[in-house]
Parts: C-alpha cells; structure tokens; sequence
C-alpha cells in the first residue's frame, strides 16, 4: 500500500492560555487530548496547516511541548496572538510562516 500526504488544518489552539476553559468552554484537559491526536495521526510526510493562535502565556513551553516534537511539515499562518517575528516561529519548530494563505484545492 503506497504512502500518501495529507493535509490537516487546525486553528486557536491557543496552548497555555490560562482562562481559555473559562471563557470558552474547552475541556480542561483540552491540550492532552489534541496534542496526543495528533501526534498519532501525523506521518513525517504530511502537512499541518495551523490558521493561527498557538499559544497564549508561557509561548516557549508550548511551543516545546506541543509544536517541536510533531514529525510532520508545520505551516503557520499568524493570529493576532502571534506576535512574535516570524524568524521566532521558524525558530521554533514551523517550517513556513506566513500573514496569510491563499490554497486552491482541486478534487479529483
């Protein structure tokens, strides 16, 4: 069976931002549960395509905990809580950083 990319989408993951179950009623254990999915379901040969804000807070840790370790290509496009340099984020485990994204999507 022959190995093909995929491409995952995800967006305001917001990790480590201390009031996110509060104000938006995530469950507490929220970050476990999409950092073990994804670990899971990512292969060195697919695409993770982040639609901005990461993290929140302590952006170091989470970028060390949830974003470094993932083997796959990690896309960012910047939230308005990303507000590092985008030499930060390639630093930090991102293979492209962008302000934004355009993709067009052709089915088969």
């Amino acid at each position: 069976m022959e190995n093909s990319s995929k491409i995952f989408i995800i967006g305001d993951t917001h990790f480590f931002h201390k009031n996110i179950i509060k104000y938006c009623h995530r469950p507490k254990n929220f970050e476990e549960i999409t950092s073990r999915n994804l670990f899971k379901m990512l292969t060195p040969d697919d695409v993770l395509i982040h639609l901005g804000d990461v993290a929140l807070g302590d952006i170091l840790s989470a970028h060390n905990k949830y974003i470094k370790p993932l083997y796959c290509k990690k896309w960012l496009v910047l939230g308005n809580h990303d507000t590092k340099p985008k030499s930060w984020y390639l630093n930090n485990g991102w293979d492209f950083v962008a302000d934004s994204f355009t993709g067009v999507y052709f089915a088969g």
